[in-house]
């Protein structure tokens, strides 16, 4: 199953009354939230629902990914805590490196490579195969969007069909994450949102009917609430730098 992160940015202007203060050269900070869906068909008939989600936020060259994760505490074999974490990923945009910092206070902030934590975001480059095949159909929606359709048919993996429907909009300029590069700059828009439809298919291999499902990669702008602990982690990223350099 392909894997992707998306994304939509909402501007923000932020109002600090502390010592923390926006650089006017860099701008106010973006932010926008990717998540999919993905539903998962099991040999009893039942469905089991993948989700999974994260969040990018821009400050003038800088990125930062805020990444979720589950923290288990164990006492002698035994669950004692179990509970939703986050921790943030601070990177030049032009950098192969950044620094990985925890909400707890117990793990120390550490430098790692791009790559490591790139492979959470939902970017993938098996989307550039599309730019060989011809596009099914092409239509606007109601909102101007750009939505191009195509039809798979089976492979040798999995039986069935599959209609794959990508939007396109030109109100998203300045975001940097993406599901495409190569499919954005082909089609000179961004993506925003794709749909995956799994028709409905027998599967010899199983002895059993699996049924229509959809996958769903979606980016969504979303407003700066927490500008104060976000521009925190930008201004710690930028005096580690300056320790190094």
């Amino acid at each position: 199953m392909y894997k992707f992160l998306i994304a939509i940015i909402a501007f923000g202007s932020i109002s600090l009354h502390s010592c923390i203060a926006i650089n006017k050269t860099k701008g106010s900070i973006k932010g926008a939230s990717l998540l999919y869906h993905i539903p998962v068909a099991n040999r009893d008939g039942s469905i089991t629902d993948l989700n999974s989600s994260y969040e990018v936020y821009y400050y003038g060259d800088l990125n930062m990914y805020k990444l979720n994760y589950q923290y288990d505490s164990l006492v002698n074999d035994e669950l004692k805590l179990r509970e939703d974490r986050n921790n943030f990923f601070v990177f030049h945009k032009d950098s192969a490196f950044g620094y990985l910092f925890d909400r707890a206070p117990s793990l120390p902030d550490r430098r790692a490579r791009l790559d490591s934590v790139k492979i959470n975001s939902f970017e993938n480059y098996r989307w550039d195969s599309l730019l060989t095949m011809k596009v099914d159909s092409v239509f606007n929606d109601s909102e101007g969007n750009l939505i191009n359709v195509y039809k798979l048919p089976p492979t040798k993996d999995y039986p069935g069909k599959f209609t794959y429907y990508f939007y396109y909009t030109k109100k998203l300029n300045g975001i940097r994450e993406t599901f495409s590069k190569n499919l954005e700059e082909f089609n000179k828009m961004k993506i925003f949102k794709i749909r995956m439809v799994i028709h409905e298919v027998y599967h010899e291999k199983y002895k059993m009917t699996l049924p229509e499902r959809e996958s769903y990669y979606e980016m969504k702008e979303i407003p700066v609430i927490n500008s104060k602990q976000i521009l925190e982690y930008f201004n710690k990223y930028e005096k580690l730098i300056n320790i190094r350099s």
